[in-house]
């Protein structure tokens, strides 16, 4: 099964959710601690401006109502560090970074202290941040222990080197700082589901959900666990929500793809891995596991020639000749051409690959079908 990568269809879309733990839900940061029960002038600016955001079916059939919102809430209060926060990221994501890093640069020199306008500094490097970009998230987590983008890349680089309980720890911190980040919960559910803890895992993915109910990569990583825990049909109703509402998830369309095929439902398989082959035309995997379903389908003249264009489009993977062997042997009966693709292929992968035995039986198999069609002709 695939894993998790961040999907990029809801209002704020990856940007916010994978780098930058901003809530997905529509609603403003607020910082932390519990709120004044009578909002100034400047946080309804801003909640306004959010609320629009969360209503707009794109982002930017209301971005530019939103942004004239927000800039007038950090008129009013230079200090809100949320309307600057949000106004760079809705900037970010309708194209204009220069205008971002211009808001974030105001944002720090009215809130020196500010740790997430760092880190969102750090963004705006490049998603991998480079030699500039650490030194924004290390200054971030120094002015502020609790901030959310650099605990977050914190948990990231954690879950990378398998520490698993460092992971926690910074998804932790990253969700003291915004409570609704759904990359700290993404985090997090990995690190517990890495190490088996899975009703931990579901424990932290729900909490997550309960933010972004149709967030894919949350839904994906809940249908691995379940499918961790041999709760198959309720894994394959995750993967199939995710791929419902974000059809541009590649692990979630790879998932629920593999799970119908295990139960030979390769018309559903084959709609799943043609989805993902799209979204990624030069996955291999996509590629060849859409070839398995339309030979599961019957449909054996294009599978056949997906199998050939893959071999061309990637000649050092010999899996799409193995898969051309078992296409003539076992289901078109060619056997001539199946002797060729069988031979050719065990003589590419050599004598110490663990399918080299199999492919000296099914040749030797070939050969023997090939005489005996002979003798009776």
């Amino acid at each position: 099964m695939r894993g998790i990568k961040q999907n990029s269809n809801t209002v704020f879309l990856s940007l916010l959710l994978l780098l930058l733990g901003v809530a997905s839900s529509g609603t403003a940061q607020t910082g932390r601690g519990i709120q004044t029960f009578v909002p100034s002038e400047s946080q309804m600016k801003l909640e306004e401006a959010m609320g629009l955001l969360s209503q707009a079916e794109r982002i930017e059939d209301k971005a530019m109502e939103a942004e004239t919102l927000m800039r007038e809430a950090i008129q009013l209060d230079p200090k809100q560090k949320r309307a600057y926060y949000n106004l760079a990221v809705l900037l970010i994501q309708t194209d204009r970074a220069s205008a971002a890093g211009a808001v974030l640069d105001e944002a720090l020199q009215n809130n020196p202290n500010f740790g997430d306008a760092l880190g969102l500094r750090a963004y705006l490097q490049g998603p991998e941040p480079r030699a500039e970009g650490i030194a924004y998230l290390n200054e971030a987590l120094q002015v502020d222990s609790m901030s959310t983008i650099a605990n977050n890349h914190k948990a990231k680089e954690a879950l990378q080197q398998q520490k698993w309980a460092d992971a926690v720890l910074h998804s932790r911190m990253a969700l003291v700082g915004n409570p609704e980040s759904i990359n700290a919960y993404l985090n997090m559910g990995m690190a517990y589901y890495s190490q088996n803890q899975l009703d931990l895992a579901l424990l932290v993915i729900r909490s997550g959900l309960r933010h972004d109910a149709t967030n894919a990569s949350l839904l994906n990583l809940e249908g691995l666990t379940l499918l961790k825990k041999d709760e198959v049909k309720e894994a394959l109703a995750r993967f199939n929500k995710a791929v419902t509402h974000h059809p541009g998830n590649f692990e979630a369309q790879m998932n629920a793809g593999a799970l119908t095929m295990n139960y030979s439902d390769f018309e559903s398989a084959f709609g799943h891995f043609d989805a993902a082959s799209q979204i990624r035309p030069n996955d291999t995997e996509a590629l060849l596991s859409r070839g398995v379903s339309l030979r599961g389908l019957e449909r054996y003249d294009e599978a056949e020639a997906a199998f050939q264009s893959i071999g061309k489009q990637f000649p050092d993977d010999h899996r799409a000749q193995y898969n051309l062997c078992i296409l003539y042997q076992e289901h078109i009966t060619a056997y001539e051409k199946a002797l060729i693709a069988c031979d050719g292929y065990a003589q590419k992968i050599g004598s110490d690959h663990p399918k080299s035995t199999e492919m000296q039986k099914r040749t030797q198999g070939i050969r023997t079908m090939i005489e005996a069609m002979k003798d009776t002709e």
